[in-house]
């Protein structure tokens, strides 16, 4: 069974020259990895392997949002506008997952001003063993 949930990451410290980050961790170092909210999940070498196969299987880019409105507002019709997309995964050497975001014009400057501080990316993962599965948002 697959359940969906979200962790943040800090992208302050990405800002340079007053240009948003074009690449960002989706996912730290596991195996075994912690939300602030204390949830826990695996992101071993399986996990990474299946994320990465999903994605390219999937062939289409994901898309950033901010506060989940893909989550929450889309399915009640309401407006889920993208702050930028993910297009392409790649896991670091150390284990951890980054993406490389193209952000729209306003989320840039929005990430720049501070405005979002933090990305929190949405997954889905198996309940009954706590592997993450798929990238989702």
């Amino acid at each position: 069974m697959k359940k969906r949930i979200a962790l943040n990451t800090d992208l302050s410290g990405s800002v340079i020259d007053g240009k948003a980050p074009d690449k960002i961790e989706l996912i730290p170092a596991g195996p075994f990895i912690q939300g602030r909210d204390k949830r826990a999940w695996i992101f071993d070498e399986e996990a990474q392997a299946t994320v990465l196969d999903e994605f390219k299987a999937d062939k289409i880019d994901l898309p950033a949002d901010w506060e989940h409105a893909t989550q929450y507002k889309a399915p009640n019709g309401e407006e889920a506008p993208a702050a930028g997309w993910i297009t392409g995964l790649e896991v670091h050497p150390d284990g951890s997952l980054w993406g490389t975001i193209e952000w729209t014009p306003r989320a840039e400057q929005q990430v720049v001003n501070r405005e979002y501080r933090y990305i929190s990316p949405v997954f889905d993962y198996d309940t009954r063993t706590n592997r993450i599965l798929e990238l989702v948002s």
